[in-house]
């Protein structure tokens, strides 16, 4: 069964014949709706989806009739006279009793389904619990295995490497690395930092009721504390010990006139701020390297109005005649603002798209993607290309000069970048989920899909021996 604004379809997928079916089905195909099994059929209706009803397919003839179900989308259980409502008020998912007409159980995780008077459900640690729905006792546990590790949307590591943060779509997690525990089991968060104070700091979004919101994370026994809350209206990201903001002139015009802010997690502060006339770049930061890259098209107002009081800028983009896919990057250091280096990159006529741009003391790296392949581009602070590195998820150590990159074969390969040669190629058992270097670039940790850490000596000539510890 489908059906649009306009136009509904009952096909017999035996037979390939359309269906007329009854007006009381017809009736229901007006909102979400949904096969409770083989031969009971729900639907939404009603201006409010008080009318909405179960009834016998194809008869049509009514089982349940003026469910009051609201704007919710259905889903069907495995068994019994329960549907599932998607979403519910402050919840991502409620069960809704047929023959009650009401919610009887709301779930603040999405993963559910009901068998007759019991249902099953997923705990904070992704354990499973089979529970009886009128008194949600628990009846059954299950603890399932380790699963491989998929995409991260956020990660922290500790200049020392004694502390390791991930997170995935739906919850995330915090590990002293050097005795394996697991502090924190938490809900998905998009960015974190371990302080010197002996705390994680971490941006989680807004989830249900609870608004977005800056959390302080104790490392020496399970605390957590909001330290401040984040303005969703603004546009605002954690680099690091810093939130990098995004503020425009005009609210109603959010990418051009902007001022950029960067505010300290740790002491609570402003550290600078600083006004971005006309088109609002594009802005790549790095804590772990005190980057900070702001870039724009040569041909944009921004750069024409740079190169008015800019003598430097303007005899960069001077060597170019056609300005066609020519930027304008700017270099300066995250933590106090400075500016570092600027130059000109041609991406050839618009070839590459940058994903990540991150510079050290004289390089500029940047992970591209193009119709073909990744790569990472590196650059002198003078604009000039030394090497080009088929890979994606650039790491960089900026006090020692290294350079990580992820293969598609899931491989990790390791660069010099003073040299522009590749030191090593790393093989595990499993892809590599995560990679990062300590504060003084001397080690480099790897945590693999299938959740094993590994430290390695980035110095050793033999990748055999460069695992100091797993």
């Amino acid at each position: 069964m489908a059906s649009s604004r306009h136009k509904a379809l009952v096909l017999d997928l035996w037979t390939r014949n359309p269906i007329d079916p009854p007006n009381s089905i017809k009736a229901l195909l007006g909102g979400s709706f949904v096969f409770l099994d083989n031969d009971r059929f729900m639907g939404v209706a009603g201006n409010n989806g008080e009318k909405s009803a179960v009834v016998q397919f194809p008869s049509g003839a009514t089982i349940y009739n003026n469910l009051v179900i609201g704007g919710s989308d259905l889903e069907a259980v495995a068994h019994g006279d329960h549907v599932l409502l998607r979403p519910i008020k402050d919840h991502p998912v409620g069960i809704f009793d047929l023959r009650q007409n009401k919610i009887v159980l709301a779930s603040k995780r999405a993963a559910i389904d009901v068998w007759d008077d019991n249902y099953i459900a997923e705990r904070l640690d992704g354990d499973l619990l089979v529970l009886q729905l009128s008194t949600v006792k628990p009846l059954e546990h299950a603890q399932l295995p380790d699963a491989p590790l998929g995409k991260l949307h956020a990660d922290a590591l500790s200049p020392d490497l004694n502390w390791l943060a991930i997170s995935q779509s739906t919850r995330g997690a915090v590990w002293n690395v050097l005795t394996g525990q697991r502090l924190y089991h938490v809900r998905a968060f998009s960015a974190a930092y371990f302080g010197t104070d002996g705390n994680m700091y971490a941006d989680f979004p807004k989830y249900l009721s609870t608004e977005r919101a800056l959390a302080r994370a104790s490392l020496t026994n399970p605390d957590i504390q909001m330290a401040r809350p984040i303005d969703n209206t603004k546009r605002t990201i954690q680099v690091g010990r810093y939130l990098v903001t995004s503020i425009a002139a005009k609210d109603d015009d959010p990418l051009n006139d902007i001022r950029v802010e960067l505010w300290d997690v740790m002491d609570q502060k402003v550290v600078w701020s600083r006004n971005l006339p006309y088109e609002r770049p594009g802005i790549d930061a790095d804590s772990r390297a005190n980057s900070l890259v702001l870039y724009w098209p040569a041909n944009s107002k921004a750069v024409k109005s740079i190169a008015k009081e800019d003598s430097e800028a303007a005899g960069l983009l001077s060597r170019y005649k056609d300005k066609d896919g020519i930027l304008l990057v700017q270099v300066f250091d995250l933590d106090s603002g400075k500016q570092r280096a600027e130059l000109a990159v041609d991406t050839g006529k618009r070839s590459f798209r940058i994903l990540q741009a991150i510079a050290t003391a004289d390089r500029l790296a940047l992970a591209t993607d193009t119709e073909e392949q990744k790569r990472v581009l590196v650059y002198t602070l003078d604009g000039e290309l030394k090497t080009t590195i088929t890979g994606h998820a650039l790491e960089l150590a900026a006090k020692t000069d290294l350079l990580t990159v992820k293969t598609e074969r899931g491989e990790l390969e390791l660069y010099d970048l003073s040299t522009a040669q590749k030191r090593a190629t790393y093989s595990f058992n499993s892809a590599v989920a995560f990679d990062g270097f300590s504060g003084d670039g001397k080690r480099l940790l790897v945590l693999t899909s299938d959740q094993v850490v590994y430290v390695l000596d980035p110095s050793a000539k033999d990748t055999a021996k460069a695992v100091a510890s797993k």
